[in-house]
């Protein structure tokens, strides 16, 4: 039988899994419904999207705590985040009396320092530059320039002892009038380090979020397909990107109430939906824990008006990552959620 894809209109035939609501990067789960009526052509530019929920937003340091196992049980953490859309990767800054200093969060639990040259203008402003061992002093020199900088009042190597003494020859050699004023050497240990973490998206990182949404609402809702001329903008939204605010409420209008002792204790992602009012408002929020991590997102579009909503309004599904016995290549397994609505309060409780 061949079926259509709601985004291309292309033919489709219902082979394989379909679409992974929460996308495979983020583990497989057993007993997860997938959304089937798009093409693979679609599917992968939504994906290309989806890389920047992966490697830009909260939920990019976030995965690295979790036990994720990726697709045929084969999942490689990270060696850094390269950044993804046209966004960075995070930005971890520590504040130190030499100025703010860079470090990569590979490790949620273990920082890595970052090998770079601050520097300090006329404006009192920080400026970061990374360093390697084999830059040489003309590419110093460029680097800087491209900061368009009006002064250079200080600057301060972090690298480790090894490589320090080259850096400061390769700051001598690049400016020879400069005047090295040392300070006392802090001695390699573990610590404790208060340090900001900057995230910058696009709109690509909504339309990872919102596929989830539009996605999970049509696998189970009873009444769309998705090819409806009221999802219309919802659909141009994900598959061409454009304004997110046309879609999203303000972060954080809603809460998760989550009973103690009945989630997993590290992380897990939960996916609702109601359609009890004139729209549909679908929630995401992946990787909830205990302590603060990620942001839960309200996503809202028109409902279908033609189609009388005949079962219960409230829809949601906990994505959990546990021990699943003799099932080695899943992260966990899905479970339903029954949900209770609090006018005026946390809008949410799952039980």
């Amino acid at each position: 039988m061949m079926h259509t894809c709601i985004y291309c209109k292309g033919p489709i035939t219902l082979r394989g899994k379909g679409d992974h609501i929460i996308p495979a990067a983020l583990g497989e789960f057993l007993c997860a419904t997938h959304f089937r009526l798009i093409c693979a052509a679609c599917n992968n530019k939504i994906g290309q999207a989806e890389q920047q929920l992966l490697q830009c937003g909260p939920e990019a340091l976030e995965r690295l705590g979790a036990p994720v196992v990726g697709r045929r049980g084969r999942y490689k953490r990270p060696s850094k985040f390269v950044g993804a859309g046209g966004a960075p990767p995070p930005l971890t800054v520590e504040e130190t009396p030499l100025g703010p200093h860079s470090v990569d969060l590979i490790d949620p639990q273990n920082v890595t320092p970052v090998e770079e040259l601050t520097i300090l203008d006329e404006k009192e402003h920080w400026h970061r530059l990374r360093l390697h061992p084999q830059m040489k002093a003309e590419a110093l020199r460029q680097r800087v320039r491209q900061m368009k900088l009006k002064e250079i009042r200080q600057c301060s190597i972090f690298a480790p002892a090894d490589h320090y003494d080259g850096y400061l020859r390769l700051i001598k050699e690049a400016w020879p009038e400069s005047e090295h004023l040392p300070l006392q050497q802090v001695p390699a240990a573990t610590r404790q380090i208060e340090a900001n973490t900057t995230f910058t998206v696009t709109d690509n990182y909504f339309r990872a979020i919102a596929k989830i949404a539009f996605h999970y609402y049509l696998a189970f809702s009873r009444c769309a397909f998705g090819h409806e001329s009221e999802f219309a903008g919802i659909r141009d939204f994900i598959i061409h990107g454009g304004d997110w605010r046309q879609f999203f409420v303000i972060a954080n209008h809603f809460g998760i109430c989550i009973p103690k002792g009945n989630s997993h204790p590290h992380h897990s992602h939960y996916v609702a939906y109601d359609e009890s009012g004139d729209k549909v408002r679908a929630f995401v929020w992946l990787f909830v824990k205990d302590s603060p991590g990620t942001v839960p997102y309200e996503v809202e579009w028109p409902r279908r008006r033609s189609v009388l909503v005949l079962h219960k309004p409230y829809q949601a599904h906990e994505y959990r990552y546990e021990d699943v016995i003799d099932h080695k290549q899943v992260a966990g397994r899905v479970h339903e959620k029954t949900i209770l609505a609090f006018p005026g309060q946390l809008f949410l409780t799952i039980l």
